[in-house]
């Protein structure tokens, strides 16, 4: 079943994958840039005229690594941003009889770390003033779904990488690609991720599925050293990583004022997705490997 799916955010890394996505299984779609529209500035009417009546609105637009700075300077940004113009927006997509809104939200609600994979119903617990503003942007819109009906579904991807990626990941393929040893031999912790194209997979899977909240992984969670060594495989090298014991990472990650770096390579983040892919009706259809090989092509083609 084809819909017109309108994207918000779709000049950015996740938005501009979507929509080509979208457009390649025979949906229409209205791609809403900053230029098109600037959603913080725009009036409500403006916001419900961009939607047209029936359409399956996908909210991507949000403030996260790009902005972290501004978000220093000013905490608020990250809450007018993620959690009260989602709300905006939710509310003009009902007055325009949208059919669905779609909100990319983030693992992270529920912390920085889990002992066990993270079912949907765990307990929100955001960490820090980036995923508390996801988090009160989910309840807020839940709260609004059950006064004006319009259905609303909630993805919350974990690490998400491929083609036109930023911040971390372009970290870390970065110190693979240039041949770097590096002390994570030991940084086998589980932590899920998700290639985009399999992102965008699910997010048209879901604009069919039963409303609610959805998580979503290429599979398998990986330590970042397997993750290390998966994209050296990807790009045809080898990797040395010192087998450094994380009690000492721990410290020194500590005394430098890093204990969150530490805590993104080696303590686990995994997803139960087991529930989302039944109630979804999908499964990954992009290999970690081949989403590892697109991406190291990519960065190997940039400037």
């Amino acid at each position: 079943m084809t819909a017109r799916l309108t994207v918000t955010g779709a000049g950015g890394f996740v938005g501009r994958h979507l929509c080509q996505a979208a457009r390649d299984a025979g949906h229409s779609v209205q791609a809403l840039t900053r230029a098109d529209l600037d959603l913080e500035r725009a009036s409500d009417a403006a916001l419900a005229q961009a939607i047209a009546p029936g359409d399956v609105v996908v909210h991507c637009a949000g403030i996260a690594h790009e902005a972290a700075e501004a978000a220093r300077r000013d905490p608020q940004l990250l809450y007018r941003f993620n959690r009260d113009l989602t709300e905006r927006l939710y509310r003009a997509a009902a007055a325009a009889g949208a059919a669905r809104f779609v909100w990319l939200s983030s693992i992270k609600v529920l912390g920085e770390t889990s002992v066990q994979p993270l079912p949907v119903s765990a307990p929100l617990a955001p960490a820090s003033p980036y995923p508390d503003s996801k988090a009160q942007g989910e309840t807020q819109l839940q709260a609004a779904m059950q006064k004006l009906g319009l259905p609303v579904t909630i993805i919350r991807p974990p690490l998400v990488y491929g083609p036109g990626v930023g911040a971390n990941f372009r970290t870390l393929l970065r110190w693979v690609l240039a041949g770097r040893s590096l002390p994570l031999g030991r940084a086998t912790a589980p932590r899920s991720l998700i290639g985009v194209r399999n992102l965008c997979s699910a997010v048209l899977a879901s604009t069919a599925a039963p409303p609610g909240i959805y998580h979503v992984a290429d599979g398998p969670a990986l330590g970042v050293a397997a993750l290390l060594r998966a994209v050296a495989a990807a790009a045809g090298q080898g990797v040395y990583l010192w087998r450094v014991p994380p009690a000492v990472m721990a410290v020194a990650a500590t005394l430098i004022g890093r204990r969150s770096v530490y805590q993104r390579l080696f303590e686990s983040l995994e997803l139960d997705t087991a529930d989302s892919e039944a109630r979804l009706g999908w499964h990954p259809p992009h290999t970690l490997e081949s989403q590892l090989q697109e991406t190291v092509s990519w960065y190997r083609s940039q400037p």
